[in-house]
């Protein structure tokens, strides 16, 4: 029979570890691992701040796939360096260029240089202002946050939500150092989320999929894209081919639409090669 078990939206787990780290210089380090040269090969290192990355660990888990994805946490711009220097297999990326409005190409040209690669369409979401449940201190805008004794929660430099939040300040004429918790910065829009349900903060800048997460009070600010950057080199792998597979999946859109809110008409297609 088939049993229904509630899961939390969003909770920490136990991430299981593939080795063990033996001795750390610099930039490099021994590391003991648990895995065999061909569990190795098939894994793919996804880099970016996609809550929803976790989805697709799952579905191709479920699928008996034999490519292993493993997200790893981080702003677009560290994503980007990532897989410049070949610590990522994919970027996920979403930062709008000031200039032309257009999103994550211009990022991407000035990050990746010289590296060719091709740019895929994950979804789209909304990127707003979270606050606590019910709005209680009645946050309408980005204005609002200068108001004394409002605390806000932030995101690192280099990401995505850290760019809205300081190119919505400089339209405004608002100075970032007289927004009291500006300082205070966390490491994903879950971790944004988390911060306000917590009452550490009153709002902060995430997707609706974080807000809806802690069942906080969202504030819808733009529509942003989210891409995924594949470099050349790595673009006929095993690994990249099983994720486009999933992309292209019309069944794996729909999960990702119903379960994160995402808009992902466009999922899978090649915005850049």
């Amino acid at each position: 029979k088939v049993v229904a078990v509630a899961q939390p939206a969003a909770h920490l787990t136990l991430v299981p570890a593939a080795g063990v780290l033996q001795r750390a210089r610099r930039h490099r380090a021994d590391v003991a691992t648990f895995q065999l040269v061909d569990e190795i090969d098939s894994t793919i290192l996804m880099a970016g701040c996609d809550p929803a990355v976790a989805i697709l660990v799952d579905w191709l888990a479920r699928r008996r796939s034999p490519v292993h994805a493993v997200a790893l946490a981080c702003s677009s711009r560290e994503a980007l360096r990532a897989v410049v220097d070949g610590r990522a297999h994919v970027a996920g990326v979403h930062l709008r260029d000031q200039k032309s409005g257009e999103y994550n190409l211009a990022p991407i040209r000035r990050a990746l240089g010289h590296h060719r690669s091709m740019v895929v369409n994950f979804a789209r979401w909304e990127l707003g202002l979270a606050t606590a449940p019910g709005n209680p201190l009645a946050i309408r805008g980005f204005a609002d946050l200068e108001r004394s004794g409002l605390r806000i929660v932030n995101r690192e430099d280099g990401s995505g939500a850290r760019s809205a939040l300081d190119q919505a300040l400089g339209e405004l004429g608002l100075k970032s150092e007289r927004i009291a918790g500006y300082q205070f910065e966390v490491g994903g829009h879950l971790e944004v989320a988390a911060a306000i349900a917590a009452g550490l903060a009153d709002a902060g800048v995430t997707i609706r999929l974080g807000a809806d997460a802690y069942g906080l009070h969202f504030l819808p600010h733009r529509d942003e894209r989210y891409d995924l950057v594949i470099t050349e080199r790595e673009a006929e792998a095993a690994p990249i081919k099983a994720m486009l597979d999933a992309l292209n999946s019309r069944r794996f859109a729909r999960e990702i639409s119903q379960l994160c809110a995402y808009d992902t008409a466009q999922m899978g297609q090649i915005i850049r090669a």
